[in-house]
């Protein structure tokens, strides 16, 4: 990992003494939700972003999905097409409840020797816990909860369905009546001493629109409904603005553009539909409005359609 003893001896060191020496610790608000966030600084994020590399090496099950290299939330959510049921929640806490001790037994568990899962451990935590916002926190999550995944599996095979993990976020998808094991699916969260959000454990028909972390399954990965809705009311607020002649927000353009490109990466027809929306209420704007919303500076282009690279 291009250190030496000495060296981490003295990063945990002064992680233990002084963590904001090491961290940069911030709270980001979205959606409503506030999330404390731990991004690790100078050298320990060089030696987090080596550590990282060798630990993507491990062969996960093939169902883990969510900062796993080469996964996505496609490949989580193809297993889920064409479903008659979903049952979907998450875990509460994720990050926050995977303390020290934990991390350190998963490595022993993995054949680390005691010293180096005593450095993993120690490089990988701070104040009790996993920080969001560090590159090796979701991976060392996919470690730790590699148990509950594979229990999971065992029980999408009886139901003769699917499971998957993203992260904190978890899908069984099968025949109707998946939902009947909304509790023991409860109950494998439980005893793999994971907290289960029972607020947004939900089961979802066939006949109603089934969303896996921002996929839309019920015919094929698509992009959701209410998402390209979103959008669109979001130009209808932006075009009426412009009308108004109040100059468009640069962190709306580009919250917009972004929002395009994800419906884009799962239904071209809808991103392209979209684009011309947001190129017509930008129409009648003044050149140097124009030159802003088109430059570098905001990524919108008044062009009808977006390029795949």
């Amino acid at each position: 990992m291009g250190t030496d003893p000495r060296e981490l001896d003295s990063i945990c060191a002064g992680i233990d003494i002084n963590p904001v020496k090491f961290y940069r610790f911030r709270t980001v608000h979205r959606n409503g939700k506030s999330r404390a966030l731990a991004t690790p600084v100078g050298r320990l994020r060089d030696i987090l972003s080596r550590l990282n590399r060798h630990l993507q090496r491990f062969e996960f099950p093939d169902y883990m999905h969510g900062g796993l290299r080469g996964r996505s939330t496609k490949t989580y959510a193809l297993p889920h097409v064409r479903r008659k049921s979903v049952l979907k929640s998450d875990l509460k806490d994720f990050f926050p409840s995977i303390r020290p001790g934990r991390v350190y037994d998963t490595f022993l568990k993995l054949g680390c020797t005691p010293d180096v899962a005593h450095y993993i451990t120690r490089l990988t935590t701070v104040n009790g816990q996993l920080p969001q916002g560090s590159p090796t926190s979701t991976v060392v999550a996919a470690l730790v909860s590699i148990g509950m995944a594979v229990r999971l599996r065992g029980l999408a095979d009886f139901v003769d369905g699917h499971s998957g993990t993203f992260v904190d976020d978890l899908a069984l998808s099968g025949p109707p009546w998946v939902g009947r094991f909304r509790s023991t699916v409860r109950r494998i969260i439980r005893q793999e001493r994971l907290t289960p959000n029972d607020l947004k454990t939900v089961v979802v028909k066939s006949s109603e629109e089934q969303v896996i972390a921002g996929v839309r399954v019920n015919h094929g990965l698509d992009a959701p409904k209410t998402k390209v809705h979103e959008v669109r009311a979001l130009i209808e607020q932006l075009h009426l603005d412009v009308a108004d002649g109040k100059s468009p927000d640069l962190s709306v353009l580009r919250s917009i553009r972004g929002k395009i490109q994800h419906v884009d990466s799962l239904n071209r027809g809808a991103a392209h539909s979209l684009t011309r929306r947001l190129a017509r209420a930008l129409e009648g704007d003044s050149a140097e409005i124009n030159h802003t919303v088109s430059g570098n500076s905001s990524g919108i282009r008044r062009q009808p359609s977006l390029q795949r690279h």
